[in-house]
């Protein structure tokens, strides 16, 4: 592309050296843009990894939140079990 350029850009009258710079800028903004595009772009790696990240958080906080149930519900019943013994 940069020399099918560069030939016409000198087929209409512009010099080597212009010419050259010119399909050079031009060559050098296309790849700074491709390079950005691939800074943005999501592989579907990268969604399993944040898929599998989110699962785990949530399994996390599940479990978390299970064991403080279960542990409200011993706590309370070893309570009512004192207050009996008491009474």
């Amino acid at each position: 592309m940069q020399m099918k350029m560069f030939l016409a850009l000198t087929a209409v009258g512009v010099s080597d050296d212009r010419a050259r710079q010119a399909a050079e800028a031009v060559r050098d903004d296309i790849q700074e843009r491709i390079e950005a595009s691939r800074k943005n772009f999501v592989t579907p790696a990268d969604l399993e990894a944040v898929k599998a990240s989110l699962i785990s958080k949530l399994d996390a906080h599940l479990r978390w939140t299970v064991s403080t149930i279960l542990s409200t519900f011993g706590l309370l019943a070893a309570l009512m079990a004192f207050i009996t013994f008491l009474a």
